[in-house]
């Protein structure tokens, strides 16, 4: 299995300012901006773990799903969250020839924390032998930053600012447990093992 990101969000979604006010820099001074590529740096490390320890997405993006087997041939859990459309599904076989699957075989359940690619009849199209399916989707909460749950733009700026003044900016450093608290409610619940 192998997940491609193929956008990026705009950096300027990085909510700059609001760091800023949390951690008062220009409490009593003028704002000159000499911190923002510093915290833009912070910020982006924060969502980047945030969304890999949640397995979301929280600013849109497109992706490419690639895997050689379906985990479940009737319906299977897309990597990343939330979905809400997928653009296509391509078969390529061991030859490297690709085709595209009739949209009429497979279908979206949409959901902000599992999404699944479930078969509109029995079972998914079966994936050619030593080949593989592509799933091409956006995904994220929206395009901007106030598209994002408050609740975790809350966590993004508090895990910034609590590398802010460490000096290998967090590096192997626990999450503390106010910002853990933030995130388990959208924590993925795995039947048959870890949370």
């Amino acid at each position: 299995m192998q997940l491609v990101q193929e956008t990026a969000y705009a950096a300027t979604e990085l909510p700059v300012a609001d760091l800023s006010a949390y951690l008062r820099l220009s409490s009593g001074f003028p704002d000159d901006g000499s911190e923002d590529a510093r915290l833009q740096a912070l910020l982006a490390a924060a969502v980047e773990t945030i969304e890999a320890r949640l397995s979301l997405v929280l600013l849109e993006r497109r992706f490419r799903w690639r895997t050689e087997r379906w985990s479940n041939p009737a319906s299977v859990v897309l990597p990343v969250a939330p979905v809400r459309q997928v653009d296509s599904v391509t078969m390529t076989d061991a030859d490297g020839a690709s085709n595209a699957v009739d949209p009429a075989l497979w279908r979206l359940v949409p959901d902000d924390r599992t999404p699944r690619l479930q078969a509109r009849g029995a079972c998914l199209p079966p994936i050619p032998p030593g080949g593989m399916a592509e799933v091409s989707f956006p995904a994220g909460f929206g395009p901007t930053w106030p598209d994002v749950p408050v609740d975790l733009r809350q966590a993004v700026v508090m895990l910034a600012a609590d590398w802010y003044d460490r000096p290998a900016g967090g590096s192997g450093v626990p999450i503390a447990s106010d910002i853990l608290r933030l995130l388990q409610p959208y924590r993925r619940l795995r039947i048959g093992g870890a949370a």
